[in-house]
C-alpha cells in the first residue's frame, strides 16, 4: 500500500501520512478477517434468538470419506449445516447424498479452499459461481447462502454475493477446532457452556487440506451435542435461524432438489420435540427413498 501511497501524493510521504496510510489498511484487513464487523456489507453471523433456546452447528471444509461420516453419525436426529467444498463435494457426491438424507442443509464453501481467490472480481466470481455450480453437478440446487474460506469478505466477494442474492454468512461463535489440542470432551464442553440462543458455532468436518490436520471437532461432536441438548438448546439449519420464529410457525413448504428430484419438506412449527423428531424421520425416509430411486 507504501507504494501506491507515494504514487498518489508524488512524493515521499512524511510520517503522519505513513500513519494514517496504515491505519486505513489496518481498518481494511481487519474488515476482511472479521466478518462479524460487516464493513463491507451485511453478513449473517448470529446470534439470532429464538422463542426456544437454539444454535446452528455449522461445518466447513467437507466432504471428507474419513471425516465427514463420523461427524455425520455424532449428529444422529440433530440438524446442521454443512458448508462443502466444491471440488470435494463432485469428488465425494455419495457423502453429499449423505449429507442431505439425514436432513442437512448444504451450502457452498467455494470451488476450492483458497484466500488468493477472494483477491479480485473475477477471482471471487469464480469461488462463488464455481463452487455453485459443482453442488448442482452433485443434485444441490441450493445457492441462497455461502461462506467464504477462512470467512474473507473482500469487497470484490461481497459484490459477486449481492448482485447472485446470496447471503454470506459467518459466525458468532468460533470453536478454533482445527488448533485446538483438546482432549474433544473438554473442548465440546467448554464450548457448549459458552453457547448463546441463536448462535451459529463454527466448526469443521474435514481437514483444510488432504492429509492435513484433523480438526478436534469431528472427535468432539457427540459430547457437544449432548451437552447442548442436555441446556435445553434446539439444533437448527442456517435457514430456520436466517428465517426466523414466523417461518417454523407458518404452513409453507420448502423445496429441495437433489438427485434431480424435488423433496418437499415442512416448516410448521411442532408442538413439542418428540413431534418434531417423528416427522424429521418421515421426511428423511422419504427423501431417502427418492434419491434412491434416481438414475
Amino acid at each position: 500500500m507504501l507504494p501506491y501511497l507515494d504514487l498518489a501524493l508524488e512524493r515521499r510521504p512524511d510520517w503522519p501520512e505513513y500513519a494514517i496510510g496504515m491505519t486505513l489498511l489496518g481498518l481494511f484487513l481487519l474488515g476482511v478477517f472479521s466478518p462479524r464487523l460487516q464493513a463491507f456489507g451485511p453478513v449473517l453471523c448470529g446470534p439470532r434468538p429464538g422463542a426456544r433456546p437454539r444454535v446452528a452447528l455449522t461445518f466447513d471444509d467437507g466432504p471428507d470419506p474419513e471425516t465427514t461420516p463420523r461427524v455425520l453419525d455424532a449428529l444422529g436426529e440433530h440438524r446442521a449445516t454443512f458448508f462443502v467444498i466444491g471440488e470435494k463435494a463432485k469428488r465425494y457426491p455419495e457423502l453429499v447424498a449423505a449429507m442431505h438424507t439425514a436432513g442437512h442443509q448444504i451450502c457452498s464453501h467455494g470451488i476450492r479452499h483458497s484466500w488468493s481467490l477472494v483477491l479480485s472480481p473475477w477471482r471471487a466470481r469464480r469461488l462463488t459461481l464455481g463452487g455453485l455450480r459443482a453442488l448442482n453437478q452433485v443434485g444441490v440446487q441450493d445457492r441462497r447462502f455461502f461462506r467464504a474460506p477462512y470467512g474473507l469478505m473482500t469487497p470484490p466477494l461481497m459484490s459477486v454475493l449481492r448482485e447472485s442474492g446470496i447471503t454470506p454468512v459467518g459466525w458468532s461463535l468460533r470453536s478454533w477446532d482445527s488448533i485446538h489440542p483438546g482432549p474433544a470432551d473438554t473442548f465440546a464442553i467448554r464450548l457448549a457452556q459458552r453457547a448463546r440462543n441463536g448462535d451459529i458455532i463454527l466448526m469443521h468436518d474435514a481437514p483444510e487440506h488432504p492429509g492435513g490436520r484433523r480438526p478436534l471437532g469431528i472427535e468432539a461432536t457427540a459430547t457437544l451435542v449432548r451437552t447442548l441438548t442436555s441446556r435445553g438448546f434446539d439444533l437448527v439449519t442456517i435457514e430456520t435461524l436466517y428465517r426466523g420464529d414466523e417461518a417454523e410457525a407458518s404452513p409453507e413448504t420448502g423445496t429441495t432438489t437433489i438427485g434431480g428430484r424435488t423433496a418437499r419438506r415442512s416448516r410448521g412449527r411442532r408442538r413439542n420435540r418428540t413431534a418434531r423428531t417423528q416427522t424429521a424421520a418421515g421426511e428423511r425416509t422419504l427423501e431417502r427413498d427418492r434419491f434412491a430411486r434416481t438414475p
